[in-house]
């Protein structure tokens, strides 16, 4: 069963652009998708925990982005690709997440004229390994580097990312709880508070990436550097007042 919404006013359409999202049930669980003109939004979720099982748009993902250094470089801060551990860390991690309906976890990007994987993004809690910060989630986005800026495609950052942005807007039109804690007694994730604000980190040299943030109504904050180099600045919306 899918219902699809329109989460968007008009005036927040005809500022940031238009997408769709549809909530559709499999089994126990139901989940969104999101579309835009060129691109299909899909959870990043499996029912497997190791590479060699995953999905071939799963271990795809892994190689055109998390396993590319051209992409890392621009989303770690020693610029390496991660290994295929810590990439089923977070495969998992978001599986754990969507099992569980919290919408705080990735979605993998997929190109609607060929299925080719674009790369991911996320609304993420901030409660990974450090304290949370207060009604507020970081937003993250790694793309294909055969999707970065050319002269054979243009604008796919800010189209991706104009629609997570507006995925936010919807989680905060509905009150959605960020930064719960997973209970192992309960099985259930507790806690949290109402999401009301977006952050994220950009390097400064990165300026595609600062262009979109801007376009989005995001501020710079240059006196919150990131804590791990200087080289990164902070960035942030208030859903309650942008």
């Amino acid at each position: 069963m899918s219902k699809t919404y329109k989460l968007l006013n008009k005036e927040y359409i005809n500022k940031f652009g238009n997408f769709d999202i549809s909530y559709d049930k499999t089994g126990d669980i139901t989940l969104p998708y999101i579309y835009t003109d060129r691109f299909f939004m899909s959870p990043l979720i499996s029912k497997h925990k190791h590479f060699n099982d995953y999905s071939s748009d799963i271990q795809q993902l892994y190689n055109v982005t998390f396993g590319d250094e051209n992409v890392m470089e621009k989303y770690y801060n020693d610029g390496k690709p991660i290994a295929i551990e810590k990439f089923e860390e977070i495969v998992n991690r978001s599986s754990c997440m969507w099992e569980h309906q919290n919408p705080f976890a990735w979605f993998i990007i997929t190109d609607n004229e060929n299925n080719k994987v674009v790369g991911c993004q996320i609304i993420a809690n901030t409660n990974i390994n450090k304290e949370p910060i207060l009604d507020t989630a970081r937003i993250a986005y790694l793309f294909n580097k055969d999707y970065h800026r050319s002269n054979i495609i243009q604008g796919v950052g800010l189209e991706c990312v104009t629609a997570l942005d507006g995925y936010g807007k919807s989680l905060f039109d509905r009150e959605s709880l960020v930064n719960q804690i997973y209970n192992d007694t309960t099985n259930k994730f507790e806690g949290g508070t109402i999401l009301k604000k977006l952050f994220t980190y950009v390097r400064r040299d990165n300026i595609p990436s600062l262009k979109i943030l801007l376009q989005l109504g995001f501020r710079s904050d240059q006196n919150q550097k990131a804590e791990y180099d200087d080289k990164w600045y902070k960035y942030y919306k208030n859903y309650e007042t942008d």
